[in-house]
């Protein structure tokens, strides 16, 4: 049995990270509760089955700690456009 470990992408899905806010720039008959987007990168995920009700997901993105600082907040909300899901 053949197995091509090259043909699978290393970040196959696309995450964006947000918090809901208002924005208090726009005049007043706009300001309503949307999402601001803080984070948006390629990244994989890893399901992990506890067999309850609340599945945790981990999420990996690429990062290089020397250079750039992590832009997601701890609280933040994701989503993980996989598979046109």
């Amino acid at each position: 049995m053949y197995i091509d470990h090259h043909g699978t992408e290393e970040y196959p899905f696309y995450a964006t990270f947000f918090h809901l806010g208002v924005d208090e720039s726009k005049p007043l008959d706009e300001q309503v509760e949307e999402k601001i987007v803080s984070f948006e990168t390629l990244c994989d995920m890893s399901d992990q089955d506890t067999g309850l009700n609340n599945d945790k997901i981990t999420i990996f993105f690429p990062f290089d700690a020397e250079s750039e600082e992590l832009q997601v907040i701890l609280g933040e909300s994701v989503e993980i456009n996989a598979y046109g899901l």
